[in-house]
């Protein structure tokens, strides 16, 4: 099986501050990551290192065997929060910008991606809001507009930023069940903090706090499932 992540000794820092301390990592291609861990430990730093908006201290980070591109191969979901509300934008214009990449800016898009816009918005039930406002959409339908718009250039890795943040419990429940259609045929690296979701549906655990290690189903804890993460040495004295 092909290698879809491999980082090898990565270091990064904001000035002296040390965010992520010699991490080495791979994973391959397919695989559904579930990432956790504390506010500050890192995880946002490790997606910025992804998307090559960052460049390592140290060591080296290849996508699918080549250095971090902006976007290159992959599909980015950011928390909707992160986009301006007050943006005059449709569903269908914000999805189509998916394929910028592809198509460059312009003022109308071929026939090819007009379709695949279009197939998108049927398969994320977004056909009927395909016209209203993006702001004016409920949380969870942001959210799948937003996936929608990372599918429009068949990435073979898929980052997600928090998506179910905001969500009611059947609007993650929808979310993840649409996320499991790609599971297998793409590499999905999601943070989440609904850690009961992330372990069931993900192949592989990831603990982002200040390094990054794997960790199994069963060794979450209570305090873990409520956000707060701590050493084993930690638990032991607390």
């Amino acid at each position: 099986m092909s290698l879809a992540l491999e980082i090898k000794n990565v270091s990064f820092a904001y000035s002296n501050q040390l965010i992520l301390d010699n991490v080495s990592l791979s994973i391959d291609a397919g695989h559904f990551v579930g990432i956790i861990g504390p506010n500050a430990g890192g995880k946002t730093t490790f997606f910025k290192l992804l998307l090559g908006l960052l460049d390592p201290l140290e060591g080296k980070i290849r996508l699918l065997g080549k250095k971090p591109k902006v976007f290159a191969h992959i599909g980015y979901v950011p928390q909707f929060n992160q986009l301006d509300p007050k943006f005059p934008i449709t569903v269908k214009e914000l999805i189509l910008l998916g394929a910028v990449r592809d198509e460059g800016w312009c003022y109308s898009y071929s026939k090819k991606i007009q379709e695949k816009a279009n197939e998108l918005m049927e398969m994320f039930g977004l056909t009927r809001h395909q016209d209203k406002r993006y702001s004016d959409l409920s949380g969870g339908f942001k959210q799948r507009a937003l996936f929608a718009k990372s599918l429009m250039v068949e990435p073979q890795i898929l980052i997600l930023d928090e998506p179910t943040a905001n969500m009611d419990r059947p609007s993650k429940k929808k979310f993840f069940d649409l996320l499991c259609q790609f599971k297998g045929n793409k590499t999905i690296l999601m943070v989440d903090h609904d850690i009961d979701n992330l372990s069931k549906y993900a192949t592989k655990l990831l603990l982002v706090d200040n390094t990054i290690s794997e960790i199994t189903q069963e060794s979450i804890c209570h305090h873990q499932q409520v956000g707060s993460y701590h050493t084993d040495e930690a638990l032991q004295h607390g």
